[in-house]
C-alpha cells in the first residue's frame, strides 16, 4: 500500500505542477485547451488563481507528502488523508462551477482523491493504535 500510495502522490503531484505551471504561463487555460468562458466573474476570467492552486495544494503538497510516505514520517498518513479531501474538495467545486466539462479526468481524479482519503485515514488510525 506504502508504493501504492506513493506513486500516486508522485503522478499527482507532477500533474498539478504541469497543469498550474500551463495556467500561470497562460492564464487563459489555451495551453491546455481550455477557454474562460465556463469560469465565474470572481476568477477574472482566467486560470490564474486554479494554477496558483495547482501548484501548490496539488504539485508541490504531493510530492512532500510522497517524500514523508516513503520515509515513513509520523504524519504522512494524516498529510495523505488531507490532500485526498482537498481532492475531493477540488473536484465537487470544479463540477459545481463549470460541470462534467471532462468526465473521464474529473471522475479519474475523483476516485484519486477518494482513494488517497481512504488510505490515509486507514493507516493513520492503524499506525495511532499502534503507538498507544
Amino acid at each position: 500500500m506504502r508504493v501504492t500510495a506513493v506513486v500516486v502522490l508522485v503522478v499527482l503531484g507532477i500533474g498539478g505542477l504541469v497543469g498550474g505551471v500551463s495556467f500561470l504561463a497562460d492564464p487563459s487555460g489555451a495551453g491546455l485547451g481550455l477557454d474562460g468562458t465556463p469560469l465565474p466573474g470572481w476568477l477574472a476570467g482566467d486560470y490564474l488563481l486554479p494554477g496558483v492552486a495547482l501548484v501548490s495544494v496539488f504539485g508541490v503538497a504531493p510530492l512532500v507528502t510522497a517524500v514523508a510516505v516513503r520515509r515513513r514520517w509520523r504524519h504522512a498518513w494524516t498529510w495523505t488523508a488531507a490532500l485526498g479531501l482537498a481532492l475531493l474538495a477540488w473536484m465537487a467545486v470544479q463540477v459545481a462551477i463549470i460541470g462534467w466539462a471532462a468526465p473521464p479526468m474529473q471522475g479519474a481524479f475523483t476516485l484519486i482523491g477518494a482513494w488517497l482519503a481512504w488510505v490515509g485515514v486507514s493507516r493513520a488510525r492503524r499506525q495511532s493504535a499502534s503507538e498507544r
